[in-house]
């Protein structure tokens, strides 16, 4: 906690046991002292920035509880002198900004509490996104080589309320504009996938989302978009996800003997397909017989260097977990969207390498861990730093503002605070 917000109290007692209790809780919940911090820390200060400006000079002390986001974006609006159809104000935290559109909540229900990045404020001149509208980094990912990449290529103005194939045909449209890239499509639907990510870079694609279903909402696939962030990946043919419960398993087949790998291939594996299914198909395409298939999971979705396989925890490719060769494979051989997959023949000896050959294999360990360094959103952010003078105790709001050519510290900035 910064600064003064801490509370040290004492609390005298016959029985030192009583808060060590399961109802130590409840007890401490029903003191004097109990109410006064959560009077106190219903106060959140939001910090903010000028417009065209990355430092957060301003603040405003709102209770939590009671104002909204539209109280906000007015005091907001008071300070920086642009009305509030004017601008927008993003949550930033990490590095990444998260457009906030639902003016009648809460402040509590945007998760903006006192402390670090959790009450800071973005404010960037715009028009704001009507409800349900958001922002979305949009990533394209190619798997053409072993080593998959990443980069971000435009962003995009998506309803969460539209059906992933209309996603679809806005991506292809605007890749057309910007890289005059022409994708093929089926039946009006464009030949790209469309994945969720874990982070806001593009490094760890995850679910596979279905044309016919809407991207967010109640009954959407992505939910509470916590990145901003789609990737995508142009195919050659038409999606072959096409239900929910179906699983897109990459895979890569690794030849010790030879020293490479195959290219990157997938399989969709069907909710009732079985482990024994699945077998005998890795089996049928790779010629490996199926007492022989060894699989090991990458670290990472973008792929591990040749001279880092062996060191994979290599398993038969059999039930895990007491299931059966009948059970279905997704649960009973622990596969997931997103994640990579090795197999190799168990009885395949690895070659043994010359002197440039293991100096180029070591190169490509160096290649594939910058390769999956955190890039843009994820790095150090800047320091915080607040122009303060003494908060209000009278109302639910008080407002730190200066005059239009500067501001003006009356008193010591708060030390800086991240996430």
């Amino acid at each position: 906690l910064e600064g003064e917000r801490f509370f040290v109290a004492r609390i005298p007692s016959n029985n030192p046991d009583e808060y060590r209790s399961q109802n130590a809780v409840l007890s401490f919940s029903r003191t004097p002292m109990h109410t006064a911090i959560d009077k106190v820390t219903r106060m959140v200060r939001i910090v903010f920035n000028l417009i065209n400006s990355e430092e957060y000079e301003h603040y405003l002390d709102m209770d939590s509880s009671v104002c909204t986001l539209e109280e906000l974006k007015e005091q907001i609006s008071r300070v920086i002198q642009v009305g509030v159809d004017e601008f927008r104000i993003y949550k930033m935290s990490s590095g990444h900004k998260t457009e906030l559109t639902k003016l009648q909540d809460k402040l509590a229900n945007q998760q903006l509490y006192w402390g670090g990045a959790s009450s800071r404020i973005f404010v960037e001149r715009g028009v704001p996104l009507r409800p349900g509208v958001h922002s979305f980094k949009i990533i394209q990912i190619d798997t053409s080589k072993h080593q998959a990449t990443h980069k971000e290529i435009f962003s995009l103005s998506l309803d969460e309320e539209l059906q992933v194939v209309d996603i679809k045909k806005e991506i292809a449209k605007k890749m057309a504009e910007t890289s005059n890239t022409q994708i093929g499509a089926t039946n009006g639907a464009p030949h790209i996938r469309v994945r969720d990510t874990l982070y806001g870079n593009g490094s760890e694609p995850r679910t596979v989302l279905i044309d016919e279903l809407k991207l967010g909402g109640t009954q959407g696939q992505m939910a509470p978009y916590y990145s901003k962030t789609l990737d995508v990946q142009v195919l050659q043919n038409p999606e072959p996800k096409t239900v929910k419960g179906q699983c897109v398993v990459e895979l890569i087949h690794w030849h010790p003997s030879s020293f490479t790998v195959g290219p990157r291939e997938e399989i969709v594996i069907g909710e009732q397909e079985t482990i024994e299914d699945v077998r005998t198909n890795l089996s049928k395409r790779s010629g490996i017989e199926e007492s022989k298939l060894m699989i090991g999971k990458s670290s990472n979705w973008i792929g591990t260097a040749r001279n880092e396989l062996e060191g994979l925890t290599w398993q038969e490719f059999k039930p895990r977990f007491q299931s059966q060769l009948t059970d279905p494979a997704i649960d009973g051989l622990s596969l997931r969207e997103g994640e990579l997959y090795y197999f190799k023949d168990r009885d395949e000896e690895l070659k043994e390498l010359s002197e440039d050959e293991k100096k180029a294999a070591q190169a490509e360990v160096r290649e594939f861990s910058n390769a999956r360094k955190p890039e843009g959103g994820l790095g150090k952010e800047k320091a915080l730093r607040i122009k303060k003078k003494e908060s209000s105790d009278s109302g639910s709001v008080s407002i730190n503002s200066a005059p239009s050519n500067g501001p003006t510290p009356v008193g010591p900035a708060p030390k800086a605070a991240d996430s």
